[in-house]
């Protein structure tokens, strides 16, 4: 697929679905920042190549050439909806960030206060 940015990809992460017919690689995400933005963190997931409809990741991000990013950039990077959803909270996430600490850059999203 091409990239509809300039700069480089940082922290690619290949993303695959599993069904009936199997486990396989369907797309990438991808975090970048913009040539002069390098303080605002953008995402962006691309299929792969000759997929089918039933390679879709989610039923709201349909199999396209057109890469899936969200409208708003943030610190730290906004995740298509399917994606956000998946990341821990509360005491999970408090112990996976005390547990891979020296894995886990600064990237990982913060904690929303409500």
């Amino acid at each position: 697929m091409p990239r509809s940015h300039d700069s480089a990809p940082e922290n690619l992460l290949d993303v695959w679905v599993r069904d009936l017919h199997g486990l396989r690689k369907v797309g990438t995400l991808e975090r970048y920042s913009e040539p002069g933005f390098a303080w605002q963190v953008r995402t962006a997931f691309y299929y792969d190549d000759g997929l089918s409809d039933r390679d879709a990741v989610s039923i709201t991000m349909p199999v396209r050439r057109a890469p899936y990013e969200p409208e708003a950039a943030g610190l730290v990077g906004n995740l298509p909806p399917i994606f956000d959803q998946s990341l821990p909270e509360g005491a999970l996430r408090d112990y996976l960030m005390r547990q891979y600490a020296k894995v886990i850059e600064a990237g990982f999203p913060p904690r929303v206060s409500t």
